[in-house]
């Protein structure tokens, strides 16, 4: 019994100062991991845009093979349409943005020059 709480002991002990070394060499390392993780974090957002497009297109692209256009035409089809909205969207979404903008310049300027 007394063997047995030693051995648990040891265990759990070296667990923690494993633990902690491993904390130590990546506070350590932390410099060095600095620019993987600029990288890293530039490249997760287009990442999980693009995989997040791609599985809601998906269903879209698989409907129109089903009526017989090739899966090239389709995705073609659907990623031009999608361009020409963002397009759209962008043509009628500006001048209002350019609005509001100049809107918030000159109540800036009235009220702190």
């Amino acid at each position: 019994m007394d063997k047995s709480r030693i051995v648990r002991w040891l265990y759990w002990s070296s667990l923690i100062l494993i633990i902690v070394l491993i904390l130590l060499v990546f506070i350590h390392l932390t410099p060095l991991l600095t620019p993987i993780y600029a990288v890293a974090s530039a490249l997760v957002l287009p990442l999980g845009i693009a995989i997040v497009i791609a599985y809601l297109l998906h269903p879209i692209v698989e409907k129109l093979h089903e009526v017989g256009l090739s899966r090239t035409i389709a995705t073609l089809i659907l990623f031009l349409s999608l361009i020409g909205l963002l397009v759209l969207i962008g043509m009628l979404g500006f001048p209002e943005l350019k609005n509001n903008l100049n809107f918030l310049l000159k109540l800036y300027q009235s009220r702190f020059i």
